[in-house]
């Protein structure tokens, strides 16, 4: 038996033969698997090919074109269940299991309509390659391969199938959707791979002066809430509040790891153990607040008993002994023993007041974290120049400034700083650093910006520079001094502009400032200044230009040298020795002599014009006096005249009109609550009612409590008023009937009635006061 004739008349072996060309279309397999039409299209080849020959080998053989047609379309069938067979082995090897999933429905569905075309170019090969004339010898049928071969092969062909369906993938498979991937694409150069995060601070960061920085790479981590935060107490881990409220995202801050710790309820606050390895929480679950230790890297959850007093404080926690926890709510300190689980005072905690009171301290500042500072730097929120422009290229008086606020590094007591433009700060923003101050940290609209920075060689900070002349000459020579003497000039460094046509120096490229010199001292032509701000590198060769007064905020005001232009040099090389820029203090001592001596030059001034200007009142006051004091002699001297003329004890009618009008005022301002106004027509003493000789004072006080309690309805005189000479010396004494009607405020009870009221009235220096005032209710 020859073994390949054999093979040609067995249809298992010409469809798996057949369905192994699959193996040739897998380079294509992710076309295949994004466009399911491409994979249809192959296995349709394949089957038709299997088919045909399948169709045309029986024929060949000697067997009948229907038997033919059979033999075809089952080896067609055979060959598109191989084919898809390797297909679906062969998406085990791609990245989700909607590859998988995809290949595998794609070939199934499409066995049956690739199968009936199969048995199409069977029936064709069938019909087509029938032999026409009879044979003259009848044809000699090959020998039918063995039953053993037949069910080899067929045990092959179910191996792959079931390889296909049950196999394991290669690696674990994500369930991310497949991106679109075009069917034709150029090459293209292929990215290096991203190395992966890692951090480590520089050893000499912690004492290193604010002039050294510089930034070095950025990080971000989404989906977090700014509300709380906490640092380890080695500055590798921060912990903040994930968004939902209900987790916390612990971050390393040196590589990319990130842990997400579930706890039950609603987050408040948290705080890393002195290790740095678990977190103690405090959550709210059903409207109670619960402790919680939770272990960062295991997520595992232990939820702590109430205290012994059944209480779990609001405030912030901050675990700062193995079994201590210093709590911090309002002005309180409390101590959380987690030994017995005792919740105490901390004043009563001996291991807290062992500690000296500046441990105490810096321990409390810690329970929030915030900008850091040392001997050599801290950290803050600074202003600076961005850009300039001339006024006159501007089109305005006012020198244009383009400032913005940025994080900031300065020196504490060294007049200097560092300021990072990239990072940008808004009002509102919380910022906190680590204790070394190496990375900053920033939350804003759900996202945790975190800051990575490092030290460089220390730049130069002093330079002597040629000057045009001296300061005080020229036309602004005053302006110059003055800036000069308070410590308020300054210049702006920029990048040199340089023209194309000769690669010349023209002037300074004020797009963009570099950072702010400040003139130490200015000697003849020649002066010191020093590096007050730096935002870029400075070298030599740059433009130094803008001579200006600056105050710290930046805000100034460009002055004017005696120049045919604006004045700018360029930079020389480090000339300052070993200068270094002055304390913050001097300047601002400079400043406050400089203000000092300008306000005692405005005070004599002032007090010059507030001299002339009293000597003006006071001759207008003598004026006034002397009116005042004649217009008084006239009305003694009537009333003297009208009392001489009376003939009974009745006073005159102009005097007693004086008296009405005096007595109606009164009770008018008692109506409408104006007691300043009532006391002010008392004299000094008074016979008061039923309470004897009382000062105004004691009046104000009984006026004010009683308008106070009541509401006035009513309060008038009835009828006349009688008003006679007094008998107790130089006065007048007045009767009459008061109608009085008031609510007291609190009881809503009315009271009131009709009064007889007796007054004693006498004239003062100051007018008319009551020296004596009595009432008694009518029935």
């Amino acid at each position: 038996m020859k073994p390949l004739p054999s093979l040609l008349c067995c249809r298992e072996a010409l469809g798996l033969g057949t369905g192994l060309m699959m193996l040739l279309a897998l380079p294509w397999r992710v076309v295949m698997v994004l466009e399911p039409g491409w994979l249809l299209l192959v296995l349709l080849v394949i089957a038709c090919m299997a088919g045909f020959a399948g169709g045309g080998v029986s024929v060949q053989h000697g067997n009948d074109p229907s038997a033919a047609l059979r033999f075809g379309a089952w080896t067609a069938f055979l060959a598109a269940l191989v084919a898809a067979s390797i297909f679906a082995l062969s998406s085990r090897l791609m990245e989700s299991w909607i590859f998988v999933f995809k290949a595998g429905t794609a070939g199934l569905l499409s066995l049956l309509p690739v199968t009936f075309y199969g048995m199409v170019c069977s029936g064709i090969a069938a019909l087509t390659l029938a032999r026409q004339d009879a044979p003259t010898s009848p044809a000699t049928p090959a020998s039918p391969p063995s039953s053993a071969m037949i069910w080899s092969l067929r045990i092959l062909i179910a191996l792959l199938l079931m390889l296909a369906v049950v196999l394991p993938p290669a690696s674990p498979l994500r369930f991310v959707a497949p991106q679109p991937t075009p069917q034709f694409q150029r090459p293209v150069q292929t990215a290096a791979p991203r190395p992966a995060f890692a951090f480590t601070p520089s050893p000499d960061i912690e004492h290193a002066s604010a002039m050294q920085w510089r930034f070095l790479k950025q990080r971000e981590v989404s989906g977090v809430d700014a509300s709380t935060l906490a640092l380890s107490p080695d500055d590798r881990y921060v912990a903040c509040l994930a968004r939902e409220q209900q987790a916390v995202q612990v971050i390393d801050l040196r590589t990319e790891a990130v842990w997400h710790v579930n706890l039950p309820g609603k987050v408040e606050h948290f705080s890393f153990n002195p290790s740095g390895e678990r977190l103690l929480a405090v959550w709210l679950l059903d409207g109670e607040r619960f402790y919680g230790v939770a272990d960062i890297r295991g997520g595992r959850v232990t939820t702590l008993p109430k205290p012994r007093k059944g209480i779990v404080p609001s405030g912030t926690p901050f675990w700062w002994k193995d079994t201590k926890v210093l709590v911090v709510q309002n002005q309180d300190r409390l101590m959380l023993n987690l030994d017995n689980l005792e919740i105490d005072d901390a004043a009563q905690d001996e291991e807290w007041k062992a500690l000296d009171p500046l441990i105490q301290q810096k321990l409390t500042r810690e329970v929030v974290p915030a900008l850091m500072d040392k001997a050599q730097w801290q950290w803050e929120v600074r202003r600076f120049i961005r850009r300039s422009e001339l006024p006159e290229i501007a089109g305005q008086s006012k020198w244009p400034l383009t400032l913005e606020r940025c994080l900031a590094i300065s020196h504490p007591l060294l007049d200097c700083m560092t300021v990072f433009p990239s990072l940008d700060v808004k009002e509102g923003e919380r910022l906190c650093s680590t204790r070394d101050g190496s990375v900053v940290l920033r939350t804003l609209d759900g996202v945790l910006h975190l800051y990575y920075f490092d030290v460089e060689p220390l730049p130069d900070l002093v330079w002597k520079i040629a000057m045009p002349h001296a300061p005080e000459d020229g036309e602004h020579g005053k302006d110059v001094t003055r800036a000069l003497e308070s410590g308020q000039l300054a210049a702006l460094v920029y990048r040199p502009m340089i023209n194309p046509l000769n690669q010349k120096v023209v002037g300074p490229l004020r797009e963009e400032a570099l950072g702010v010199l400040r003139f130490l001292e200015w000697k003849g032509k020649e002066a010191t200044v020093y590096l007050w701000q730096r935002r870029s590198p400075i070298k030599e060769g740059d433009i130094i230009a803008d001579v200006c007064s600056l105050t710290d905020e930046p805000e100034g005001e460009l002055l004017t040298l005696n120049t045919l232009h604006r004045w700018w040099s360029r930079l020389p090389a480090t000339n300052g020795g070993s200068l270094t820029p002055p304390k913050a203090s001097l300047r601002h001592e400079q400043t406050s002599v400089v203000k000092k001596r300008e306000g005692e030059q405005n005070a004599v001034q002032v007090a010059r014009e507030a001299a002339e200007r009293r000597k003006r009142e006071e001759e207008d006051e003598a004026a006034s006096v002397r009116m005042a004091a004649e217009k008084t002699a006239a009305m003694e001297a009537e009333r003297k005249a009208a009392e001489k003329a009376a003939l009974t004890d009745e006073v005159a009618p102009k005097l007693k009109d004086m008296v009405v009008r005096f007595v109606t005022a009164h009770h008018k301002k008692s109506l409408e609550g104006d007691v300043q106004g009532m006391v002010a027509d008392y004299a000094d003493k008074v016979d008061y009612f039923t309470n004897g000789m009382v000062d105004r004072d004691w009046i104000w006080r009984d006026e004010a409590t009683y308008h106070n309690a009541h509401l006035m309805f009513e309060e008038r005189v009835i009828g006349d008023m009688t008003v006679k000479h007094s008998t107790q010396g130089d006065g007048y004494a007045v009767s009459y009937d008061l109608r009085l009607q008031a609510q007291n405020m609190g009881t809503r009870k009315a009271v009131g009635g009709v009064f007889s009221v007796k007054m004693v009235i006498t004239h003062t220096s100051e007018g008319m006061r009551i020296i004596l005032q009595h009432s008694e209710k009518k029935p």
